[in-house]
């Protein structure tokens, strides 16, 4: 190797392995072009420890980030998922914070994984705790907005919500699977059920509340940016549901989402 990159490259390339080099011929040619070794170990001995500690911290880091996942597939399935993840979508960042953002999606698209859907939902339901975890805090509503509202300003208006807030529509009651692992109860993996939900910081703890589907349908439109009157309209068509009956449901919706902290400004 004749330059500092190609080593580099060299070195990328050999840690993000999930075999051991040492068996490997041409990764022990490579290693003592590239490394010196020591009296105790060869130069690639010496790189398979880094490969083997790569691999540690990281799907170490994956395990925590997906306590559920890890149960339903079992240690050696998770140890697959996560290793073939970590090859496909080398990390590139020093902090693990981001490690696991992409896992979802690749579980969605890579096979084995692809071919069950439970797998990238419930990869999506963790990650939305730790996005929650992290995000920005905000003051709860100012109960002066909603008195200072006009009765003809409400169909124009536009709900904020908390930056933590995360909607999900999955194929499978994650949250109820991940509480039981996270209690350590026997649990079998859950079974298809379409379940719409949030994930929140609450006013102490992480928290998870599942959604009806009218509710469902016009909280994530107010969170796209879509006014008040309209949202209502597109829900109500959405789910085809009567539209009296829709509106007699809506100010228990605002109380329950004001009192969990979601909404924090009318604009």
């Amino acid at each position: 190797m004749k330059n500092l990159s190609e080593i580099q490259a060299f070195v990328a390339r050999s840690v993000q392995r999930r075999d051991p080099l040492p068996p490997d011929p041409a990764a022990a040619r490579e290693a003592e072009l590239a490394l010196v070794g020591n009296a105790r170990l060869s130069a690639v001995e010496m790189l398979d420890v880094y490969r083997e500690q790569f691999f540690l911290r990281h799907v170490g880091a994956l395990r925590e980030d997906f306590p559920a996942l890890e149960h339903m597939l079992g240690d050696a399935g998770f140890d697959d998922a996560a290793c073939a993840y970590l090859a496909a979508i080398p990390p590139r960042d020093f902090s693990l914070r981001d490690l696991g953002a992409r896992l979802p999606g690749f579980l969605r698209e890579a096979a084995p994984w692809s071919a069950d859907p439970r797998h990238a939902d419930l990869a999506r339901f963790e990650w939305a705790y730790v996005d929650a975890w992290d995000a920005p805090d905000a003051p709860p509503l100012d109960p002066a907005k909603i008195a200072a509202m006009p009765e003809d300003g409400w169909a124009r208006a536009r709900v904020v919500f908390h930056p933590s807030l995360t909607l999900l529509d999955l194929c499978i009651p994650a949250h109820r699977y991940r509480a039981a692992v996270r209690a350590g109860e026997p649990v079998e993996p859950p079974s298809l059920e379409r379940t719409m939900c949030a994930v929140y910081m609450g006013h102490e703890t992480l928290e998870c509340a599942e959604l009806e589907p009218g509710a469902y349908a016009l909280v994530t439109r107010l969170a796209r940016g879509v006014p008040l009157g309209a949202a209502c309209e597109e829900a109500v068509a959405e789910t085809r549901a009567e539209p009296a009956a829709f509106e007699a449901e809506i100010g228990g919706w605002f109380q329950g989402w004001t009192q969990r902290g979601w909404v924090v400004d009318l604009t």
